[in-house]
């Protein structure tokens, strides 16, 4: 797929809940090889994420983080029970790295509205107060 067939334009990312969550407990699968249950705040409700992140992550260790979630994906029945959204991550195979609001960002439910401009990052980040608050967390990989 070439890039110019994944540009999306301002109406499909306004489609997109983006939203900060507070994991609020994680735990191993134990049938699953690759999978993670994790709890979610989204500010509005808790919701339950399942994720192939085991390996790369303690499930202690995620406690009480803030991560960036798509809220608005349809839940998917899985074979452990029914995945309610996405949290996001960057990386590789031996490393990954999860999208980490600044401490201060709170969830928050989704704006309605269109932006007041295209660019204006107050009405289309509608999670944190500015796109400056997403940093990138390291997460160590499994040795």
């Amino acid at each position: 797929m070439s890039n110019e067939e994944n540009i999306i334009n301002i109406d499909q990312f306004m489609n997109v809940d983006l939203r900060v969550a507070k994991i609020i407990d994680a735990k191993d699968v134990e049938e699953a090889d690759k999978l993670l249950e994790i709890r979610v705040d989204i500010g509005t409700e808790e919701r339950t994420i399942f994720a192939g992140i085991k390996g790369y992550y303690d499930p202690s260790d995620l406690i009480g983080k803030l991560i960036v979630v798509v809220a608005n994906l349809k839940p998917r029945k899985m074979r452990f029970g029914i995945s309610e959204g996405m949290l996001l991550m960057t990386g590789d195979e031996s490393q990954l790295y999860l999208l980490s609001p600044d401490s201060g960002a709170r969830g928050r439910a989704r704006r309605r509205r269109r932006p007041c401009r295209p660019w204006c990052s107050r009405c289309l980040l509608y999670t944190s107060p500015s796109p400056r608050d997403a940093t990138l967390s390291r997460m160590p990989s499994s040795a």
